[in-house]
């Protein structure tokens, strides 16, 4: 039988997702989570889902930090990510964690099923957005996470010193880099920092 957990706190997207999975298979047993926390003691209590449905953005986890947190804990599964997030390099970088499919909430209905239908059928989705290529300055917002990794990088010290005071790993670090780099629009930490400042998420006065 298949399984499938469904992530999201949403109770309206969980519903329809949870529909839309049961019209495709009819015979799945379909478990929803509204916190990641939830999902991994979900887990642990269980066998692990075939496939993992994931809202990169949860109460208790935002951005790429969960989707390498469930690879981890159910290495065996599809995870697919399910996420009002357009940006095309934060989709790619979902994909670099071991995501296998990513459908945007602002599809289509019938995109949205079709897309879940290939991800069931192939264990793979990549949607044709994550080609896009982005300006060279970004106008989209770095979310609270990525905000949080600006501002431990503007203290100047290492990846593996910071990575650890955000109790996230060194290539988790990494990959937040790449998407605040890309949104932007710096190719160096100086730069990013600098960028930041100009924002106002970073303050390197407190720091002088």
């Amino acid at each position: 039988m298949t399984s499938v957990l469904i992530v999201d706190d949403h109770p309206l997207v969980a519903r329809y997702t949870k529909a839309e999975v049961a019209a495709l298979r009819p015979d799945a047993e379909i478990v929803i989570a509204g916190t990641l926390t939830e999902a991994e003691a979900l887990v642990a209590d269980g066998a692990a889902p075939n496939y993992i449905l994931f809202d990169l953005i949860l109460p208790d986890c935002d951005g790429l930090a969960g989707v390498v947190r469930l690879r981890q804990l159910a290495p065996t599964a599809v995870v697919g990510v399910i996420s009002g997030e357009t940006n095309p390099a934060v989709m790619r970088d979902c994909f670099l964690q071991g995501a296998k499919g990513y459908i945007t909430k602002c599809t289509g209905a019938e995109e949205f099923t079709e897309a879940l239908r290939k991800l069931f059928d192939n264990g793979f989705f990549y949607p044709p957005q994550a080609t896009d290529s982005l300006p060279a300055r970004s106008t989209h917002r770095l979310t609270p996470r990525e905000a949080e990794v600006l501002r431990a990088l503007a203290i100047g010290k290492g990846n593996k010193q910071l990575a650890p005071m955000l109790n996230i790993s060194e290539s988790t670090f990494k990959t937040y880099l790449r998407i605040i780099y890309e949104k932007l629009g710096v190719r160096t930490r100086v730069e990013a920092v600098r960028r930041g400042e100009e924002l106002g998420v970073v303050d390197t006065r407190r720091r002088r």
